[in-house]
């Protein structure tokens, strides 16, 4: 059989035979390093086009091994067999838009609810007001952050979604997995070689662009399946979190060299994940093995000028820190868990020592 012929069908039938090849096929469905090089010979933006639409392909093929048929018609198949409803909203705010706190039903003082899920629930008689969000996402039916008497009509918290079908599950996780493992492959690449400072596309290395590119096509696919059904949502989340694979703690050293249209939309998967306890928990673990980086490397923009804006890694800190350390139901937990007041007091005593003087005194600019 002459399986290119066949084209999407044919690279089914063909990993269908030759299971072992999985992971090979997975990475060579995308473009690489070579392909990232050419980039500095000429037709720049001609090249960077092709480059992009590479990842984009990549991705569709992908799609075929793991449905084994046409995507589009099994994402259909998936909405209808375990239906749209959502237990968790997850609406992931910008800057300035418009949502609503009620001291009556939040576990914590930082927890906040879109405008829809606001006005479908029962906050008759309740303590709220309407604030600006400065970023986040919508806390309805995480039941770590909002009391489930709370809940709006819509949301009516985790676990409320079917599981996948198993015949959809025994083809869909291997290319899964396969994806993930190329993607944190490539970050792992690009984290060896990156000097950890923001720089424009046109002064990446080859590595950077291959994973910052992949990082975006993943991405949005990723986006795309959370955003279909919230069964899919919750599989992602466990096979994202896995340890074995180790992507969020790649993903979380590698932030400081992906463009921001990147960051914000892995942000967004993340908050949307997040819904999920035991998805929060996984990541909740990683994020805390990179606090102490996230704050030293953030004192040291403050303190040396010719750092200003090289480094992320606030960004991310003060996306998450209020997602983590807030939470009544979680932050106990790692506490005891993950020893996490004396991981704090060891930063804290750090940041301390890195504003004394030589004579032991702290410094203070006035």
């Amino acid at each position: 059989m002459n399986y290119l012929d066949a084209k999407q069908m044919g690279v089914v039938q063909f990993v269908n035979e030759n299971k072992g090849m999985l992971q090979h096929v997975v990475g060579a469905l995308f473009p690489g390093v070579e392909e990232a090089k050419l980039q500095g010979l000429g037709e720049e933006k001609r090249l960077w086009n092709e480059y992009k639409q590479g990842h984009r392909k990549g991705i569709k093929w992908a799609q075929w091994l793991m449905f084994a048929g046409d995507p589009e018609e099994n994402l259909k198949c998936i909405s209808q067999e375990v239906g749209q409803a959502r237990g968790v909203c997850g609406e992931v705010w910008g800057s300035n838009d418009i949502a609503y706190k009620c001291r009556t039903c939040e576990n914590d003082p930082t927890c906040a609810i879109c405008v829809t899920c606001f006005e479908a629930g029962n906050h008759v008689n309740h303590d709220y007001s309407m604030i600006h969000t400065g970023g986040g996402c919508c806390d309805c039916g995480d039941v770590t952050a909002w009391k489930e008497t709370g809940f709006c009509s819509n949301h009516r918290g985790p676990g409320q979604a079917p599981p996948l079908p198993p015949k959809l599950v025994s083809t869909f996780k291997p290319v899964m997995d396969a994806l993930l493992v190329e993607w944190a492959n490539r970050l792992r690449a690009a984290a060896e070689i990156s000097d950890k400072r923001v720089k424009n596309w046109s002064d990446q290395l080859a590595e950077e662009r291959v994973a910052m590119q992949t990082s975006l096509a993943f991405v949005e696919l990723l986006l795309n399946f959370c955003n279909c059904s919230e069964s899919l949502l919750n599989f992602i989340g466990s096979l994202m979190a896995s340890e074995k694979i180790g992507l969020l703690d790649v993903l979380l050293k590698s932030e400081c060299f992906l463009q921001t249209k990147v960051r914000n939309m892995l942000h967004e998967l993340l908050f949307k994940l997040m819904g999920d306890p035991n998805f929060k928990y996984q990541f909740s673990k990683v994020f805390i093995r990179h606090y102490p980086h996230f704050i030293l490397d953030s004192l040291k923009e403050e303190i040396e000028p010719s750092r200003r804006g090289r480094s992320r890694d606030s960004l991310t800190l003060s996306s998450f820190s209020v997602q983590i350390f807030t939470v009544p139901t979680l932050t106990p937990q790692l506490v005891v868990d993950l020893r996490l007041l004396d991981m704090l007091l060891e930063v804290l005593k750090d940041v301390l020592l890195s504003w004394a003087g030589d004579d032991g005194r702290l410094l203070v600019c006035i």
